[in-house]
């Protein structure tokens, strides 16, 4: 009688995976910053270019070229879909993929070093498709799934025994720049680890590299005037807030011994060494860089991926060893690799599940206000500019001019450094709209809850005057939102009842 077969462990993890991400499917998972990209790639389909405010000169507002070019594809062909179905459902295939190829990637190294492979994918499969942060973002309507899919297939390329074909390295590097602008510094670590790890020059990945490169450069020169987007502006760099990011991640992402289990992977193998250390440089760039504001860890989703890889491999090498050894000496006592390797494990996956238990891998976003009021405001005549700091679902819903507050789309703003109290008053935003805890007074004082954004606008419209306070909406987010009018402005009044006396 035949033995039963084993199930294949990329199944098991692909279905781990589609668990994980049922999770996210509601609407209320989308972020804001999505709706930034699917904006500019609406205008892009209309024939207005790919920038956020038309009327204003061509801005990079997005850090994601590619994926906005791939949202555009998707506006053209189905315009009536909502990018938060097209688009978020890519983002969770993204995520599948990534899981099953990472797991696939392990099991080549593990089975290069003669360890169990179906040990070695399972470990892995299993280490990123508990990773709700990695699905929450993979699924919000940005690009994290894809990059990081993008990263797995450049690791999956690394770890082959023999040199990859020419054009599927060049093509993987080449997703990278496309994909983000970080992209160039991975691909240029990616290339050196593939020199190193082969002792010979990748001369057509390298070519692909520095072509790619060339183009989306000499792309931004000519249609933005500028070499990076506007965000390295309009946020320059903050250790400050950077290092303790990396910290949290490698305490909550990680479960603080996480790298344990890594120990056996950069023993033995040259490419688990690689990918760790290309991990490594682009966490420090990430803290360098000021982290981000998002829960989860979003801007750290590629070294997540670079360390669950070796860590699977880590696992079944580890595994193999005590099992010659006890073979060979019938000694039953573990071996400290392994004890370490599942000690690393154990708390890496533990953290994994504490915060999908407790929440604390995903958040909700009340954007349905944004949308509509700005819904509203599309549809009053007198306004023609709206000044925000949440220009996200709010710039989807409005069609026209938006003051971006934050500077993200808005080049002016993001060289000031902050808020531009002359350039305000040239465009003069018929429409304020400011978020906190709590409304805004009628005598234009800070509420409750004010964030750094808003708050210079309020300073100097209480200095200036000429604005008051028209309505307060409740936000689903637990906030008050607060509309303010310029006084030489009507709202209708069948859409905004009668303004304050």
């Amino acid at each position: 009688m035949p033995a039963p077969r084993k199930p294949e462990p990329l199944l098991l993890v692909a279905l781990a995976a589609v668990a994980q991400a049922t999770r996210f499917t509601a609407d209320r998972y989308a972020i804001d910053d999505a709706w930034i990209s699917f904006r500019i790639a609406r205008n892009l389909v209309q024939g207005q270019g790919l920038t956020y405010d038309p009327t204003l000169p061509p801005v990079e507002g997005m850090t994601n070229l590619l994926w906005t070019l791939v949202a555009a594809g998707a506006l053209a062909v189905a315009p009536d879909l909502a990018p938060t179905v097209s688009m978020r459902a890519l983002g969770a295939a993204c995520f599948v993929g990534l899981v099953v190829l990472a797991a696939a990637t392990a099991r080549r190294l593990a089975r290069a070093a003669g360890a169990d492979g179906r040990l070695a994918a399972l470990s892995t499969g299993l280490l990123l498709a508990s990773a709700g942060n990695l699905a929450f973002h993979s699924m919000s309507g940005l690009e994290t799934g894809a990059w990081a899919l993008a990263w797995t297939l450049v690791a999956w390329l690394l770890a082959a025994p023999s040199p990859p074909p020419a054009a599927a390295m060049g093509a993987a590097l080449a997703l990278l720049v496309l994909h983000r602008p970080e992209g160039v510094l991975g691909g240029g670590l990616a290339l050196v680890a593939l020199a190193a790890l082969h002792r010979r020059l990748p001369v057509g990945p390298a070519l692909a590299f520095v072509g790619t490169v060339g183009a989306v450069t000499a792309f931004r020169l000519w249609t933005y005037g500028d070499v990076v987007p506007n965000t390295f502006h309009a946020k320059p760099p903050d250790g400050g807030l950077g290092w303790p990011y990396l910290g949290r991640f490698l305490l909550v992402g990680l479960g603080g011994l996480g790298p344990l289990a890594l120990l056996p992977a950069l023993r033995r193998l040259p490419a688990a060494r690689a990918m760790v250390a290309i991990a490594g440089i682009l966490g420090v760039g990430v803290a360098w860089s000021g982290g981000d504001w998002m829960p989860g860890h979003r801007r750290l989703a590629e070294v997540l991926v670079l360390l669950a890889i070796p860590a699977g491999a880590g696992l079944a090498l580890a595994v193999e060893r005590r099992v010659v050894e006890q073979q060979a000496t019938s000694a039953g006592r573990p071996r400290a690799p392994l004890v370490l390797c599942l000690v690393g494990l154990l708390a890496w996956t533990g953290s994994a599940v504490y915060q999908a238990v407790t929440r604390g891998d995903h958040r909700a976003y009340g954007l349905s206000t944004f949308a509509e009021v700005g819904a509203l405001l599309d549809r009053s005549p007198p306004v023609h500019t709206v000044a925000s700091a949440d220009i996200g679902a709010l710039g989807w819903a409005y069609r026209r001019s938006v003051f971006d507050l934050g500077g993200l789309t808005d080049a002016r703003l993001a060289r000031a450094g902050g808020f531009d109290p002359e350039w305000f008053d040239a465009r003069a935003p018929e429409v304020l709209l400011v978020a906190a805890r709590a409304p805004v007074p009628a005598d234009l004082s800070d509420p409750d809850g004010l964030r750094h954004f808003e708050a210079p606008m309020l300073a100097h419209l209480r200095a200036r005057g000429g604005y008051h306070v028209h309505d307060a909406v409740p936000s689903v987010a637990g906030g008050v939102l607060s509309v303010l009018v310029r006084d030489d402005v009507r709202l209708p009044e069948e859409l905004w009842g009668a303004p304050p006396d």
